[in-house]
């Protein structure tokens, strides 16, 4: 595992990064493995559509809510008129007039029905667009309640109601101060729907030219970012490869970047510090080989010296040993050699003994005699040292009497 490796997590080769050799997916359950070019195409481009997906969701509920306001003010202006126009029908009752007046709504293709009801809520004329609507549809699907025109009444102000399909207007007609009928015109939906489409597909459109322009914008800016960062990558292959850690060799990276001056300058202040910990470690290594050597030349002679003084020692003890098994030869055979004459005068002086000697005569051959016995007891002492350092020193048994 290389520096460069390590401080990455990728193996970088020329200008392209490769499968990653310790990345953080070895220590978290899942994460992607794309490159940091691949993830500000990705964060730019999310960032971007959403932004985008969010305007045209404001554009479109803004304009749906400004198409249906303006068509509520077109049909209110239109029900407000055809009001105005039918008082004379409605006060004198005269149906002839009101279809005359309600047929005008021709010249509005938006309008698929309209009602021109009486004081007492009954119709007086009435229009159906053809080309909009057919009367079984309406009859299945009218939007159209009676209890409307009486709130309409009280309220004396003109109301609309918005369902999924239809925009309904009921609009009260007075003649001075006393109700007289009510207007309804009713109008689809579809046009508002057909327009919001034709809206959305124009504004999908601009989402599409808008995200591919800032694809080519983010493809070019981007390199801002990973050109440094692949000048960084190719100063690691280096230091991992030469084991050069000098901050000389650093490539210039020109880069407004705060962030990547800010990393460029803690990398090569990585690099003076291992740089300087390598100088140390080698002074010291060199150091260390100094003391090892000086520690083992002394070790050497004190071995040469405990040599020699191990053998003087075992010399020494050669001669001591030779010395004693001298000695001890020496204590024997002088024994032995002063034992035979010993016995010799010990014998005459048995003989001595048995004869008939005056007392004085007597007298000297005891003390000869004992001391010879004496003088053979300290041979006898003598030959049992020989034996002890000889090793050889056996038990001799005699009777004695405690007491």
């Amino acid at each position: 595992m290389s520096f460069k490796q390590v401080f990455f997590g990728h193996k970088y080769n020329g200008n392209r990064i490769r499968q990653p050799l310790l990345s953080p997916r070895h220590f978290m359950p899942h994460t992607a493995t794309s490159n940091i070019g691949q993830k500000i195409t990705t964060i730019v481009m999310l960032t971007s559509t959403i932004v985008l997906l969010m305007s045209l969701a404001a554009s479109v509920y803004i304009q749906g809510t400004t198409f249906q306001d303006s068509m509520v003010d077109k049909m209110s202006t239109m029900a407000r008129i055809i009001g105005d126009n039918s008082k004379e029908a409605l006060a004198l009752r005269k149906s002839y007039l009101a279809e005359r007046v309600i047929n005008s709504l021709e010249l509005e293709p938006s309008i698929q029905l309209a009602y021109l009801f009486d004081r007492e809520n009954k119709v007086t004329a009435q229009y159906r667009n053809k080309s909009e609507s057919s009367l079984a549809q309406e009859l299945k699907n009218s939007p159209f309640k009676i209890e409307r025109i009486s709130e309409a009444r009280d309220s004396e102000k003109m109301k609309h109601f918005l369902d999924l399909r239809h925009l309904t207007i009921y609009s009260p007609v007075f003649h001075e101060g006393d109700y007289i009928g009510c207007v309804y015109l009713q109008m689809s939906q579809n046009l508002i729907i057909r327009n919001l489409l034709l809206f959305a597909v124009a504004a999908l459109a601009m989402l599409a030219v808008t995200l591919g322009v800032a694809y080519l914008l983010t493809t070019r800016l981007k390199r801002l970012i990973t050109h440094p960062l692949h000048q960084l990558v190719d100063r690691m292959n280096e230091v991992s490869s030469e084991q050069n850690y000098c901050c000389q060799k650093m490539p210039i990276i020109n880069s407004d970047i705060v962030e990547i001056k800010t990393l460029l300058g803690g990398f090569c202040h990585m690099l003076k510090q291992i740089e300087k910990r390598e100088k140390s470690l080698q002074q010291y290594s060199q150091g260390l080989e100094t003391q090892v050597r000086e520690r083992t030349k002394d070790l050497q002679q004190t071995n040469d010296e405990l040599h020699v003084t191990i053998q003087e020692l075992d010399d020494a003890k050669k001669a001591a040993q030779e010395a004693s098994a001298a000695k001890s030869r020496f204590l024997a055979n002088m024994s032995h050699e002063i034992r035979t004459p010993m016995i010799g005068v010990l014998g005459m002086a048995e003989q001595l003994m048995s004869r008939d000697l005056d007392d004085q005569d007597a007298e000297l051959v005891k003390t000869i005699y004992s001391s010879g016995e004496s003088l053979q007891a300290i041979l006898n002492d003598l030959l049992d040292i020989s034996k002890i350092e000889a090793g050889k020193l056996e038990l001799d048994l005699h009777q004695f009497t405690p007491h």
